[in-house]
């Protein structure tokens, strides 16, 4: 079942009791209060009918308690105010109005337009014409209009009729340009001019209270008409201000994108420099290992060169293959000579046991080792065996048994005391 309702059917009880302040956060009345809005929109769309505006779109407030109307529904609106376009359009110019503080502590879009509404709380039925203190564009539109065209707004609010008032009074001319500074100077919340319907008269009229909005929406459009700014009603000078806020962006952007080339400029040169330094750095350090693998391959003065690394590859020298001679064939079966008999064969001497005995003389005994040096720590030394035979190094300590530890370089080994040498001897 559709809640929305086509044909007005008048107001009740109920439709303003919704509305009441033990109603306002409660989320039990959410259906209630959705029925009546549908009545107050039907009325709404009376009024935008009678005032035949393409320029303007109906919308309305929620019914819903939400974060957006503090959670509490007081009253339920549904207003005529222009277009997304064109609310787009003087949106640059409004927010250099307000502080940020306002736009922030106040975010509602109707706020800052003129509206034609009808609004209904639990007193009251309203239809007015309304701008809030933060719709500046259209109040300074309507002061300007009237210093330009004071005659035109005389008439147009002596043919207002007696039932539309302004904050209770008659509406004169002096009176509304006053409440409209009050507004814009921020003195006052509202500029309004209603017609108000009180709760009695408003259900007792029924059907026929779509007649008296229809009326009131006759009375107050030419108003809106004078209020509302637009490109042939600029009394604000809003097109010289959006110019110049477009020559401020197109500035903005060429400043902004001079102040990105020069950054990127800036990180290619950072990254240009970088590199460079990373360069120069891989080449001393290959040159500094060139220069140490030379020192290391060259022989100290006074010294033999170094003998060649036990585990380095021997290089085969290939010589000259010797001619071979001819081998001779083996003798055939019968042309090897007989064999001897082992009787005849010649025996060896008999030692004689009275000969004297050959006495050789004693072998030398071995030269005994050298015992080695003994190294203490901080000993400069020089190696004299192994793969860094000829090279210096410092005595760090003892190592196992017979051995000592010496820093050659960067490195530290374990060497023999007998193949280290003092550097003085």
């Amino acid at each position: 079942m559709s809640l929305l309702i086509s044909e007005f059917e008048g107001l009740s009880d109920e439709d303003f009791d919704v509305y009441r302040p033990a109603c306002w956060s409660s989320n039990l009345h959410n259906l209630d209060r959705m029925r009546t809005k549908a009545r107050v929109m039907t009325l709404a769309r009376r009024l935008a009918a009678r005032v035949d505006h393409p320029g303007l779109v109906l919308e309305s407030s929620s019914e819903v308690p939400s974060v957006w109307n503090g959670r509490q529904v007081r009253d339920q609106w549904a207003y005529l105010l222009r277009s997304a376009e064109e609310r787009k359009t003087l949106q640059p110019v409004i927010a250099r109005q307000l502080d940020l503080a306002t736009r922030v502590q106040d975010p509602a879009e109707h706020h800052r337009h003129v509206l034609l509404a009808v609004r209904l709380d639990n007193a009251v039925l309203e239809v007015s014409l309304r701008a809030n203190a933060h719709a500046t564009v259209d109040l300074s539109n309507l002061l300007g209009r009237a210093k330009a065209e004071r005659e035109a707004l005389d008439q147009i609010v002596a043919e207002l009729p007696e039932m539309v008032t302004l904050a209770g009074a008659t509406v004169s001319t002096d009176a509304l340009l006053e409440a409209a500074s009050a507004a814009r100077a921020g003195d006052a919340e509202w500029l309004v001019v209603a017609r108000t319907f009180p709760r009695d008269e408003a259900i007792e009229l029924g059907v026929a209270l779509t007649e008296a909005v229809e009326a009131t929406a006759d009375a107050l459009a030419p108003l809106l008409r004078f209020v509302e700014w637009r490109e042939d009603n600029d009394h604000v000078g809003v097109e010289d201000q959006l110019d110049a806020l477009a020559t401020e962006r197109a500035e903005r952007a060429i400043v902004e994108a001079e102040r990105a080339a020069q950054a990127e400029a800036d990180r290619t040169a950072r990254e240009q420099q970088a590199r460079a330094r990373t360069e120069a750095k891989v080449a001393a350090e290959e040159a500094w290992r060139r220069m140490q693998a030379k020192v290391r391959r060259a022989p100290r003065e006074g010294e033999p060169e170094a003998a060649p690394r036990a585990d380095a590859p021997r290089r085969e020298v290939e010589r000259p293959a010797a001619p071979r001679e001819p081998r001779e064939a083996p003798p055939t079966r019968a042309a090897r000579p007989p064999r001897r008999d082992e009787s005849a064969r010649p025996r060896p001497a008999q030692r004689d046991e009275a000969a004297p005995k050959k006495v050789e003389p004693p072998r030398p005994a071995p030269k005994p080792r050298a015992a080695a040096a003994d190294f203490a720590e901080g000993d400069r030394v020089r190696l004299t065996r192994g793969l860094f035979a000829g090279k210096e190094g410092e005595v760090r300590g003892k190592g196992k048994p017979g051995y000592f530890k010496v820093k050659v370089g960067s490195l530290e080994v374990s060497v023999a005391a007998g193949e280290i040498a003092p550097l003085d001897a």
